[in-house]
């Protein structure tokens, strides 16, 4: 049973500002609760009906993590979720930096002021079923831990390594250990990807939903890349976490060929 005082803690922490105060975040829904489990990040606590809790009771006591039984009511008052999923989890913020000498020798994603939880949480799946094992953010990008994002990216978040750094700033550090990589933008207009001969490792950037690549980091492309419409009456564009899933599959398909 969830006491009021507990109950607007967690309240608190769907909140950007709380979440950043105590270093916790909330994730919910069976499949993300039972990824963290299996996996070496600090929980917190595991908040779950009781069958959740017996189901996975192999996990949690091997782990010594603290448990409350929850019901269906209980659960509603602190998810985000129209729909609760049976369990509901706070896991510690962990500690990330980059070690930008392990960026050499494949694609790295770097996300210019990405707005959408849901698409940021889709793009680090995408990058989670292709390889990419590397997201940088600009900091203007909407926030890993914001619990959309996690719902989206459906656990893709604990293997893929999502870092929030200006590209200059990423250009630089890798500079600094010997490593040149070229950057590569997506725009509507550019070099058609399907007919790119090659295409070397480097960073692939992934502009804002509305108003594409930021000019700051226009002056730091090397090639425009583009995914060509075979539409007469297209859209305007793509979605953010569709054109990334386009030129990512590209890129493995190109290094496959």
């Amino acid at each position: 049973m969830l006491s009021k005082n507990h109950t607007k803690f967690i309240q608190s922490l769907h909140l950007k500002k709380n979440r950043e105060t105590e270093g916790i975040f909330i994730a919910e829904g069976k499949k993300t609760v039972s990824e963290i489990l299996a996996s070496d990040w600090e929980i917190i606590e595991i908040l779950a009906s009781e069958s959740f809790l017996n189901g996975h009771a192999s996990h949690i006591g091997d782990r010594n993590i603290k448990t409350t039984a929850i019901s269906s009511e209980e659960l509603k008052k602190i998810s985000a979720l129209s729909q609760p999923d049976d369990a509901f989890l706070l896991c510690k913020i962990p500690a990330q930096n980059p070690d930008h000498k392990k960026l050499k020798g494949d694609l790295v994603l770097y996300l210019d002021g990405i707005r959408d939880p849901g698409n940021l949480g889709t793009i680090i799946r995408v990058c989670d079923w292709f390889g990419v094992q590397s997201v940088f953010c600009s900091r203007d990008c909407t926030e890993l831990y914001n619990s959309k994002t996690i719902q989206a990216s459906m656990g893709s978040f604990l293997r893929v390594n999502v870092f929030y750094e200006e590209l200059e700033d990423v250009l630089r550090n890798c500079s600094s250990v010997g490593i040149e990589l070229p950057v590569y933008g997506a725009f509507t207009e550019g070099e058609n990807v399907f007919g790119l001969k090659e295409w070397e490792p480097g960073i692939l950037i992934i502009g804002n939903e509305a108003n594409g690549i930021s000019e700051k980091n226009k002056e730091l492309i090397s090639k425009t890349v583009s995914i060509p419409s075979f539409s007469k009456k297209a859209p305007e564009s793509l979605n953010a976490a569709i054109a990334t899933s386009i030129l990512v599959a590209e890129y493995r398909r190109k290094k496959l060929a």
